[in-house]
């Protein structure tokens, strides 16, 4: 799953090797890289998702930022690119939308709201 934030994967593995073991975890940013060669699962910061590896699934939190000047094309990217073998979820707010069915006219959306 790729996060916004560094601090927010790095809360997400924590919690993820607590459950999982520590094994079993990857954790992978710009600052740090924990990658276990068993990991099931993946933390990521969005700019460091590895895109190269077959994963059951695949999530990008946060892609509205697609529309941020700096990090934009990264979350663009991950948006057209980035896909799971069995499922893919782009997370955002709902300004999202009209993008997502621009550039991804067959996907579902599903809308829920925010606590």
């Amino acid at each position: 799953m790729g996060f916004p934030l560094r601090l927010l994967a790095r809360e997400i593995y924590d919690r993820l090797v607590a459950i999982k073991g520590v094994h079993q975890v990857a954790l992978v940013t710009g600052e740090e890289r924990i990658e276990p060669p068993q990991a099931r699962w993946y933390c990521c910061t969005v700019e460091s998702m590895p895109i190269d590896r077959d994963f059951a699934f695949v999530a990008i939190d946060e892609a509205q930022l697609g529309a941020d000047p700096e990090r934009g094309h990264i979350f663009t990217d991950r948006i057209m690119h980035a896909r799971g073998r069995d499922e893919t979820m782009i997370l955002g707010s709902e300004s999202l939308r009209p993008l997502a069915r621009g550039l991804l006219p067959d996907a579902e959306i599903i809308s829920r709201p925010r606590f």
